[in-house]
């Protein structure tokens, strides 16, 4: 993988890095019993223990390694097009900018149910929301574009 395709990927699990040390941070004071689901209306319509957040985490693991997995070899992927020599380089190179940028927004997505789900999400902590995003999501790739390469 291009060393500049593997710092955009390299966004992703840094966002689950970010995610898993704000709540092993905040683990201790969240109540037994948080957020498990809302509606569509977004009322809480489930409960879960604090302890089974870890599974919506390791599901992200699973999907950004599965993710990184098909970045190292996309002849595996389906595409619309007939894949030949001079289109090959091009099509299997947009292909893993595809897949990178999905694990960004799918691991981005993950954070918010975690960040929902112990509470940082309401008004009283927006701020330290805001500042997550802002460093993980935005500030990241922008020291990448920075570096130049």
């Amino acid at each position: 993988m291009k060393k500049s395709l593997n710092l955009i990927f390299l966004i992703s699990p840094s966002i689950i890095l970010c995610y898993v040390v704000i709540y092993v941070y905040y683990y201790q004071q969240l109540p037994e019993v948080i957020v498990g689901h809302r509606d569509l209306t977004g009322k809480i319509d489930g409960y879960t223990e604090k302890s089974f957040i870890w599974i919506p985490i390791l599901f992200n693991i699973v999907i950004v390694s599965a993710i990184r997995y098909l970045i190292g070899k996309p002849m595996m992927l389906n595409y619309p097009v007939e894949i030949n020599d001079n289109n090959r380089d091009s099509a299997y190179g947009k292909m893993q900018i595809f897949l990178s940028i999905s694990a960004i927004i799918v691991s981005a997505s993950f954070s918010l149910i975690i960040f929902d789900a112990i509470g940082l999400l309401n008004s009283t902590n927006a701020l330290y929301f805001v500042l997550y995003f802002f460093v993980s999501v935005v500030g990241l790739p922008l020291f990448i574009a920075q570096t130049k390469l």
